[in-house]
């Protein structure tokens, strides 16, 4: 098993994207300042920004903002998985957000059992998470992590981010059941490109459809947004 992380380390060191940290330097057996008794180490660049958990700890995200953070990492999952690599990003302490809003992978070596199917898994709770602050794998890794974990229906599922929080499109909420293996068979999402295909298009209607108001979402508006709640304008001096 500790070849074959070596392995996977020394092929990943090749992998460069915007939405994944690079790995550095792959210390073997013997390293110059190894310490003795560990068989190895990987060094990875420090990823400027905040944990998964710091981006939620005020609440959730707009769902066009969520699904505008995690745009490039769902493009570097889509890019790995050509290139035959796995990136593992089913755990959130492996997701950062970095300073101007984007998701980056901030450790590139998967434990060597994972899948692709567990690269989209983990695209779909971190999309889950940023709908609505909680974690929907594992309740162990959210304790380790600070996050809540999501609720769960009778039936040991974790319930639609729509029944946690008003507003979320139908295209992210089916998205995030499918790529969590909560659907039908024929709405299972199973490819980072059909993840990284859904966002770009939620993104770009959104772009189309500015002109009309936004449902009500449970997150204020942001003071740039378009549309504004006409109390919050007759507050600020509005004449209307």
């Amino acid at each position: 098993a500790f070849r074959e992380i070596i392995a996977k380390a020394l092929r990943s060191g090749s992998f460069e994207h915007q939405g994944c940290t690079r790995l550095l330097d792959v210390l073997t057996p013997g390293a110059p300042g190894l310490p003795d008794g560990v068989l190895g180490a990987a060094v990875a660049e420090w990823v400027p920004g905040r944990s998964l958990t710091d981006a939620v700890a005020d609440g959730m995200l707009k769902p066009l903002a969520a699904a505008r953070v995690l745009q490039p990492l769902a493009a570097a999952a889509e890019a790995a998985h050509r290139h035959g690599l796995v990136l593992g990003c089913d755990h959130p302490q492996r997701v950062r957000i970095t300073d101007d809003g984007r998701a980056q992978l901030g450790f590139a070596l998967p434990r060597p059992e994972l899948t692709p199917a567990d690269d989209v898994r983990g695209l779909g709770a971190a999309l889950y998470t940023l709908l609505t602050a909680r974690w929907p794998l594992s309740a162990s890794d959210a304790a380790r992590a600070g996050l809540t974990p999501a609720d769960r229906g009778a039936d040991g599922i974790p319930v639609r981010p729509g029944a946690v929080r008003p507003g979320v499109p139908v295209e992210l909420e089916t998205l995030v059941t499918g790529t969590l293996g909560n659907g039908t068979e024929a709405a299972r999402v199973r490819t980072a490109a059909a993840v990284r295909s859904v966002l770009d298009e939620v993104v770009a209607e959104a772009a189309r459809a500015v002109l009309f108001p936004p449902e009500p979402d449970g997150v204020p508006p942001d003071p740039d947004d378009v549309w504004q709640h006409r109390d919050a304008l007759r507050g600020s001096g509005d004449p209307r």
